[in-house]
């Protein structure tokens, strides 16, 4: 019910009261008292006028409900049937004594009937009020004052301790003890004040593929609040504020099925990490009142897209959803991302770096078989990239591979990937069997994470240096003095035969 509309309700239940009151009143006109009969035991015990009974004790009982529609129609007797609606548990209460209204004359009943109360809880006609005790807080929907005088009350709701996510408090109302009702006089009386509440949640979805430069979405949902029919909503916004490793890229807003008009958003400017999103749901002018009315009840979701440029855990902070003035918090999801840096190095003592190796990830544990491991899926691109190459310093590094977030195992801060090397330094072999399990810690890393050494390749065989052609030319030196043996006993044996004749 609007504050506009609840003011009417309490002008008309106060001219009520009056009119019931100087009826009642109009009973004793002809005498100033009467008494109450004691009993057969002793003397009248309390004076009546207009049969109200001064002394009586009475009471004022708050029912806290949500809005309901429809609102439902209680009896201040308490004997009404609340099934159904939803009671809301520590809402704060403060009951206060309006003072110099005597509800045993005439006058003082006039003067209750022309009294209103505004927003704040300043009385009309310049009466003032006093507190009965401290504020108290419903439970189980209900909170009782006892123990109270003859007198006009005022009713002001304060805090929701209860965590309702109340959007609209009830306005201040007016009640008297005793209250006028079916021609008589109700000294335990049973008020109905409602809420407008909403429920928030924001979360987020794992990313589609898990290398930064991906996206990431984190809905944010908020229950549509039922409101009296002749309320209007005076303000529905959200905003979210994004880390510096987000980068805003669209939203969609739809309640239940229906995609909301006329909403007036505000968005980072593109390729700007952080920023602030926000959306004027209602709309300017209030042009959406009706379209959110129909749809009370029903979740308005507004998920937003955000490019991951960062790791670490990124926590999208709360978003604030502010409703007829009233700003409500939602939780704060995260996202964890974290890097791989691979070392690249001979097999020498000592070792040192190599660029040029090549690496690929892929989601999980490597597969092996026959001794060659071979990653499952595709490759994991990191902002658009699928190989990685180490530099002079032998260093390759995955920046950013999605490890958990608040929705999917949210306790985790390590993930199981597999770096594959899928291309060696010029001059090395790929080390059997070229893949490795690695476990993606939270954060960017200073430290190495995987180092891989290479085999170096076999020299190519030069000559003279032993195998087919030392042989070769051992074979030829050995013929040729063969040859060179020969001709030397062959002119030996001529001159031989020269000195004979």
């Amino acid at each position: 019910m609007s504050q506009q509309g609840r003011g009417r309700f309490a002008r008309r239940a106060l001219a009520t009261i009056g009119v019931a009151a100087l009826a009642l009143l109009g009973v004793a006109a002809g005498s100033s008292a009467s008494y109450a009969d004691g009993g057969d035991d002793g003397p009248p015990t309390a004076v009546q006028i207009g049969n109200i009974i001064p002394g009586t004790k009475g009471s004022i009982t708050v029912h806290k409900f949500e809005e309901h529609n429809p609102p439902g129609d209680f009896n201040p007797d308490g004997t009404s049937s609340t099934t159904g609606f939803n009671p809301l548990n520590g809402v704060q209460f403060t009951l206060y004594k309006v003072n110099g209204i005597d509800l045993t004359t005439q006058a003082g009943w006039v003067a209750a009937q022309s009294l209103t109360v505004d927003a704040d809880g300043n009385l009309s006609g310049g009466y003032s009020k006093s507190p009965v005790g401290p504020a108290q807080e419903t439970s189980g929907g209900i909170v009782t004052f006892g123990n109270l005088d003859i007198a006009v009350y005022v009713v002001m709701e304060g805090n929701d301790n209860g965590n309702n996510n109340i959007t609209t408090k009830a306005a201040p109302f007016i009640v008297t003890v005793p209250l006028p009702n079916a021609n008589d006089w109700l000294y335990n009386v049973h008020v109905y004040p409602k809420n407008s509440v909403t429920a928030v949640n924001k979360t987020v979805t794992s990313p589609g593929s898990y290398g930064l430069g991906s996206t990431v979405t984190w809905p944010i949902t908020v229950k549509i609040p039922t409101i009296a029919a002749d309320a209007s909503f005076s303000g529905f916004s959200i905003s979210d504020q994004f880390d510096t490793r987000l980068e805003y890229v669209s939203y969609t807003l739809v309640a239940g099925v229906d995609p909301v008009p006329n909403a007036t958003p505000s968005v980072p400017a593109p390729g700007t990490p952080g920023g602030t999103f926000s959306v004027d749901v209602l709309g300017a002018g209030g042009v959406n009142n009706a379209f959110l009315k129909a749809h009370a009840g029903q979740d308005l979701v507004l998920t937003l897209t955000t490019k991951v440029v960062g790791v670490g855990t990124i926590v999208n902070d709360l978003a604030n959803v502010t409703i007829n003035g009233n700003t409500i918090h939602t939780p704060e999801p995260f996202t964890r991302w974290g890097d791989v840096v691979i070392l690249k190095t001979n097999q020498g003592t000592p070792a040192k770096p190599l660029s040029g190796a090549t690496f690929q990830v892929y989601d999980g544990a490597c597969s092996v078989v026959d001794n060659v491991a071979s990653g499952v899926g595709s490759p994991i691109p990191v902002n658009g990239q699928t190989t990685f190459t180490s530099g002079p310093d032998g260093k390759a590094t995955i920046a950013g591979l999605w490890i958990s977030d608040s929705v999917t195992n949210p306790a985790a801060t390590q993930r199981q990937y597999c770096v594959i090397e899928t291309g060696a330094p010029a001059g090395f072999n790929i080390k059997a069997p070229g893949g490795w399990n690695v476990m993606v810690q939270v954060g960017a890393t200073q430290e190495v994470d995987l180092t891989v050494d290479n085999p170096q390749k076999p020299p190519v065989e030069l000559p003279l240096t032993g195998s087919t052609g030392t042989a070769m030319f051992v074979a030829g030196g050995i013929g040729l003095l063969v040859i060179a043996a020969g001709a030397s006993l062959l002119a030996i044996r001529r001159r031989q035969g020269a000195a004979q004749k």
